[in-house]
């Protein structure tokens, strides 16, 4: 039976998301299940699920991911955060390995979820990552969707001349095996990336992928992005006020981050040749890994010998991006934060792309999420890394 103090209501915000009403905490809580849009007021959700089917009370489809027909309460699949129960009784969701938090304490961001969360307060090593790497892998071909990321490539460059395009790994899904964990990866590049994630018909997208493969995902280009909680020497870490001039998220806090670049695998071989049967499997997690440490360096300018190896802690989407993933590292610097500033205003290669660099203590950073005033100006990217760090490393060192 639904619980009555969960109800849909209508209209639905105008930036295309559903609010969710409890009437015993006055709680508004944005909906990012694009299939609820027109759900009428009668209706009180049994469950609903970040794949993208629903189970109501008045009729409907049953969730996907898990057996949630009789669910009392609010569930978000794998691409989302979860919570269960009613009233006070809100616990842990077993589809998602996020760990909710009790009703009057919640603070679940609409922005994020967590993909994957590393079991080990470790992390995961490069030698427990592996890859595999195959054209199945890649973005599906809608008809007549490439004149849409042309037509958008287009307009963008005329906005941005500084803008270029260039190939990615794709992120399909990973696979997380007692201690290994396993990347299924495509290629994309980033002018597929501006004409589906970040495109105004990225909703439809992934209505459209749910429906003809299961996968909300599956036209969307999902290049892997990679970023870095880097802790100093004085238990400070690391974070980047993004210039005006950056394709996202310009203005906001950063973490240091990027992508793992297949040309950085492959050599000399023009971009348009680049095919993921010709990439070595462990090159491929070597780039990963590697890739982290030179956009440290390039955007910090901090050199490789004071940073440690990077080790993984999970995987986070962001959701104002339609879903796209990055893998989260932490690395440690041997460096002070006034040395590291020192650095920082000397400038390295990507200089250009933040204009100041802020500090904030490691007790500070595991309570961002709640305390609000900085989280708000933290871009989806550092916010995935900050709940990672804190879900996975937040007990100590």
């Amino acid at each position: 039976m639904t619980p009555p103090s969960l109800r849909a209501p209508s209209p639905v915000r105008g930036d295309g998301m559903s609010l969710w009403y409890f009437p015993s905490r006055k709680w508004l809580k944005p909906n990012p299940h694009p299939n609820l849009l027109n759900a009428p007021s009668s209706l009180r959700a049994h469950a609903f699920c970040g794949q993208g089917a629903s189970q109501w009370d008045g009729g409907g489809v049953r969730c996907p991911c898990s057996q949630l027909a009789g669910a009392v309460g609010w569930h978000v699949g794998p691409v989302g955060p979860s919570l269960w129960g009613s009233g006070s009784q809100i616990s842990r969701c077993p589809e998602s390995g996020v760990q909710g938090q009790g009703a009057q304490g919640s603070t679940m961001d609409p922005e994020i979820s967590i993909m994957l969360q590393c079991p080990s307060p470790k992390g995961l090593a490069e030698t427990e990552v592996q890859a595999e790497l195959s054209p199945a892998y890649n973005r599906r071909q809608l008809p007549g969707g490439q004149a849409w990321i042309d037509a958008v490539w287009e307009a963008r460059c005329s906005h941005s001349p500084w803008l270029f395009n260039g190939s990615k790994f794709r992120l399909h899904s990973a696979q997380l095996d007692g201690g290994s964990l396993t990347f299924r990866l495509g290629l994309t590049c980033y002018k597929d990336f501006l004409g589906t994630n970040r495109a105004g018909m990225a909703r439809h997208l992934q209505q459209q992928g749910q429906q003809d493969f299961g996968d909300s995902q599956a036209y969307l280009a999902e290049p892997l992005g990679v970023g870095a909680m880097v802790h100093t020497a004085d238990d400070c870490f690391i974070f980047l006020r993004r210039s005006l001039r950056v394709g996202e998220a310009p203005g906001l806090v950063d973490i240091p981050g990027g992508h793992p670049e297949p040309q950085a695998v492959v050599g000399d071989v023009p971009e348009e040749s680049i095919r993921s049967e010709d990439l070595p499997r462990q090159m491929v997690v070597k780039e990963i890994f590697t890739s982290i440490l030179r956009e440290i360096r390039d955007e910090v300018n901090l050199s490789l010998p004071t940073l440690s190896q990077p080790v993984l802690l999970g995987i986070a989407r962001n959701q104002t991006s339609a879903g796209r993933a990055s893998a989260e590292f932490y690395v440690r610097c041997s460096l002070t934060s006034e040395q590291v500033k020192q650095r920082y205003e000397i400038g390295g290669p990507e200089a250009q792309e933040s204009t100041g660099i802020i500090f904030i203590k490691r007790e500070d950073v595991l309570t961002l999420e709640q305390t609000g005033e900085m989280w708000r100006e933290l871009c989806p990217s550092a916010k995935g890394a900050v709940r990672l760090y804190t879900l996975v490393q937040g007990g100590g060192q």
